[in-house]
């Protein structure tokens, strides 16, 4: 069992309903076995109602969850990269030293305690940020608070939690609009619509 969760929050505007759509029936083609749209907050509190939304379908999920942003297009199941190693799954990138981590997909597998206790670190720690911080970057910004600069391709003990840093290269495609070579699990278009 896979579960997809991730949080839309219409800011009014409409933009994001379409793909949001779109992005939740690839991961039903992708055979995702459940796809669950989380409550979003407003743009001033985004990153920390999202990551709360997370907490508290954690103990609902009955399998291994994956959470990403509304604007992932699934072209396949991540299901293999849930190898029994790690607790956590987060995405590592180049070219952003203060924020080292993508917040815009996480892996939980099987929503074990220590992931659901990792969750909820996260959650607080974006939670006692200035309130600036809490709308936009601040899920980023609180995972490289509590992760450091962590090497892709390892994993970590945070509390107890296993956290596997993944190199987000070969797993997510962030060009949008243009087709992803074979191999990729998702389109992340990240900016297409923002």
């Amino acid at each position: 069992m896979i579960e997809l969760a991730f949080t839309y929050a219409d800011f009014g505007d409409g933009k994001y309903a379409q793909l949001a759509e779109e992005c939740q029936m690839s991961a039903c083609a992708a055979g995702f076995d459940r796809v669950t749209r989380l409550p979003g907050g407003e743009r001033h509190n985004l990153m920390l109602k999202r990551i709360e939304g997370l907490k508290n379908h954690m103990r609902e999920a009955e399998g291994d969850l994956v959470y990403s942003d509304c604007d992932m297009r699934w072209l396949k199941s991540p299901e293999p990269l849930f190898d029994g190693s790690f607790d956590v799954g987060v995405m590592w990138r180049t070219g952003n030293p203060a924020m080292p981590y993508l917040s815009c997909l996480v892996l939980l597998s099987r929503a074990s305690e220590a992931a659901v206790n990792f969750v909820t670190e996260w959650w607080f720690t974006i939670a006692t940020m200035p309130k600036e911080m809490q709308g936009w970057w601040g899920d980023q910004i609180a995972l490289a608070s509590m992760l450091g600069r962590q090497k892709p391709n390892t994993t970590v003990d945070f509390d107890g939690c296993r956290v596997r840093i993944f190199d987000s290269g070969p797993i997510i495609h962030n060009t949008a609009g243009k087709k992803a070579p074979d191999g990729f699990y998702a389109i992340h278009h990240k900016g297409l619509l923002k």
